[in-house]
């Protein structure tokens, strides 16, 4: 009980004051900062507010309604660490892009994700995204995945015989075949980043969408 009686925990839940609420989104920007050493002691608090935010978007009118919204980003940071309860996080995934909300996830790795809702409810969540954006992946398995979803390529493929015999004149031949190879080795996902010169390093993401992918630079948050 002690960590909910100090710090913004206890500004959230004495009851006092002015309180948050998902319509708040409405006319401005929400930002709850838990420390990351108090991620485990906290995640159950936060999964209760983050289901309340969730299960309050799923009340919103579809586009289709043709009623105004405000679009709203909700980003989960850490988000494997909050311990949400799956199926309402994949039901807000298979919705709420009707509701003009997008939610972002970030995470560490697919090998994360799987440990904690198990690999067939990890790929569910994986197929929900129409976004997905790769930075590096160190798990063998990750870079297989990633390699796999950027998919194949047709590549034109050259091939040289020669033979020759003792009554004959060596001869040789020219064959073009056209093959299907992997637009990335899974070893290419370890580090997307390149060296340009001598000592500068461009940090690059890789974002996939709609069967398409871009790499694009990044700019890290301590420049």
């Amino acid at each position: 009980v002690r960590p909910f009686n100090n710090g913004a925990i206890r500004t959230l839940f004495d009851g006092q004051g002015n309180c948050i609420t998902p319509d708040f989104l409405n006319y401005g920007d929400i930002y709850i900062d838990v420390p990351q050493d108090k991620y485990t002691i906290y995640a159950p608090a936060m999964a209760i507010i983050i289901t309340n935010f969730l299960m309050a978007f799923m009340r919103r009118p579809d586009v289709s309604s043709q009623k105004e919204v405000v679009p709203i980003l909700f980003l989960l940071d850490e988000a494997v660490q909050l311990n949400l309860d799956f199926q309402i996080l994949s039901q807000a995934m298979s919705t709420l892009r009707s509701k003009k909300v997008s939610l972002f996830l970030l995470l560490q790795s697919i090998a994360q994700l799987e440990g904690r809702y198990g690999e067939a409810h990890s790929r569910e969540i994986m197929d929900l995204c129409a976004y997905i954006s790769i930075f590096n992946a160190q798990d063998p398995k990750s870079r297989e995945y990633f390699q796999k979803l950027i998919g194949k390529r047709k590549m034109l493929q050259r091939s040289t015989s020669l033979s020759s015999s003792e009554t004959q004149a060596s001869s040789s031949g020219i064959s073009i075949s056209e093959i299907d190879e992997y637009i990335f080795d899974a070893a290419d996902f370890g580090n997307l980043n390149r060296k340009i010169g001598k000592s500068k390093i461009e940090n690059r993401v890789l974002v996939y969408a709609n069967g398409k992918y871009i790499l694009g630079e990044t700019t890290p948050c301590y420049e």
